[in-house]
């Protein structure tokens, strides 16, 4: 359940990104580690009779790639091989290994570059393709589905993120023999991958002394669930889903908060209101502000309003209680 929150919100946080234009969010990537998770959830997703194996060599490389993008190819990529097999009973084989593309395989497509390389390669025992079919695969809009059964996206969405990638696709299929993708993605440094890699650290961050937070969220388990993850961690906590009462308890000023946290998106009044009334009552208040979408131009006008930090939604508790640990420690004066 966990993995899969993750990756819907991946997958929200990539919409919003495509929307604005936004560059890539690529780092280090164990690609046999990727390609296992998704080999499990196609696996709860296909019909029982298709089956699916996975190999992996034991020296393939981490690339530089954005895990979302990467879980998409995939999920396109055995999506289109099991449509290949017309609702009858088949096999879909994944392979993953390590391949230096030599000068003379570099030559032969066009978006390879001589070099180390982690290949992905996906087979299936599908109906196969002719010559002419195979050439418009990648076209937008181009399907072989009848209508109402496929928007001829999913191979020219895998083939735009390979690029982006630097990477290439070759395909190679024959009517009756099922279809072979191999996808090619640039080797990057190993050194770096096992850094990077390396599982988070734990919440080393003390427990609270009974500081005082106001939480304010119209969404209400949003709001219930972060005063009790910041009840646990040993803080006071008065929670709000009414901006109105949370306003009105702060100009009142009758009692005494050491820390507000506060989402952005609300009805009336959003959180840089807020944290402007915050502002003229409290001038050092620490204040996290929280949104699903953080733009350049929140940034700006987050910090001209005196927002300390932003903590992009949805977050974990691990996250809100780093952060409110963070804040209230740059707020205690120094001796």
């Amino acid at each position: 359940i966990d993995i899969a929150s993750q990756r819907a919100r991946d997958l929200v946080q990539q919409i919003l990104a495509f929307g604005r234009r936004d560059p890539q969010l690529k780092r280090i990537l164990d690609l046999t580690e990727a390609v296992t998770a998704d080999v499990q959830l196609l696996r709860a997703t296909l019909p029982a009779g298709v089956e699916i194996t996975f190999q992996h060599a034991e020296d393939v490389p981490g690339i530089l790639a954005d895990p979302t993008e990467i879980n998409q190819v995939l999920l396109n990529l055995c999506t289109n091989s099991w449509h290949a097999m017309n609702d009858q009973p088949g096999s879909i084989g994944l392979r993953l290994d390590s391949v230096t593309v030599t000068e003379d395989l570099a030559a032969t497509q066009a978006d390879l570059q001589p070099g180390p390389y982690a290949r992905l390669t996906v087979r299936d025992s599908g109906q196969g393709m002719d010559p002419a079919t195979a050439e418009r695969i990648f076209d937008p809009f181009f399907t072989t589905k009848e209508v109402g059964k496929g928007t001829g996206l999913g191979l020219s969405v895998v083939h735009g993120i390979v690029k982006n990638h630097d990477g290439a696709i070759v395909v190679a299929s024959e009517p009756g023999r099922g279809t072979t993708f191999e996808i090619y993605f640039p080797a990057t440094d190993e050194s770096r991958l096992t850094e990077e890699a390396a599982p988070p650290a734990g919440d080393a961050s003390p427990p609270g002394q009974g500081q005082h937070i106001l939480v304010l969220d119209d969404e209400e388990p949003v709001a219930k669930v972060a005063q009790r993850a910041l009840e646990r961690k040993g803080y006071s906590v008065t929670a709000f889903t009414d901006v109105t009462q949370a306003r009105a308890t702060i100009q009142a000023g009758l009692v005494k908060f050491d820390l507000v946290v506060t989402d952005y998106n609300m009805p009336a009044f959003n959180g840089i209101d807020v944290t402007r009334e915050c502002r003229q009552q409290h001038p050092t208040l620490p204040i996290l502000l929280t949104s699903g979408c953080i733009t350049d131009e929140l940034r700006s006008e987050a910090e001209a309003a005196g927002v300390n930090l932003l903590l992009a939604k949805p977050y974990s508790q691990l996250q809100l209680t780093q952060c409110v640990h963070q804040l209230l420690l740059s707020a205690q004066p120094t001796p």
